[in-house]
């Protein structure tokens, strides 16, 4: 994906493409403690970055991939904070956040809502 990427660049003369890794906060769920599973979802992020070299995190909001039960949104500090200030850490700081809808939007549309 990196070199994809590098060499998309290249031709166009900047650095507009961004290689997104597909990782939110409800992607790995503690059904024990009904929360995020940190330490798991924190060493798929590091995955993410050393492996395909991403630059962006792309979000669906409105999904929930791990059945924690519900979405997330962007601005919930015991869910998303953590995950804003592990990007951080590994140099990332651009998020991509999809608002259509999905097959799950049935019961999770108010988190596709972009307000």
């Amino acid at each position: 994906m990196s070199q994809r990427k590098n060499q998309l660049n290249e031709v166009a003369g900047g650095t507009r493409s961004l290689c997104q890794g597909n990782c939110a906060p409800n992607h790995y769920w503690d059904r024990k403690n009904n929360a995020p599973n940190f330490p798991a979802l924190f060493e798929q992020m590091e995955r993410e970055v050393k492996t395909y070299g991403i630059d962006s995190w792309k979000w669906y909001c409105h999904t929930d991939p791990d059945r924690s039960g519900d979405g997330f949104r962007m601005d919930d500090e015991k869910m998303t904070y953590p995950f804003y200030e592990k990007s951080k850490k590994l140099g990332l700081k651009v998020f991509s956040v999809h608002k259509g809808f999905s097959s799950q939007s049935r019961t999770l549309a108010h988190f596709a809502h972009p307000g």
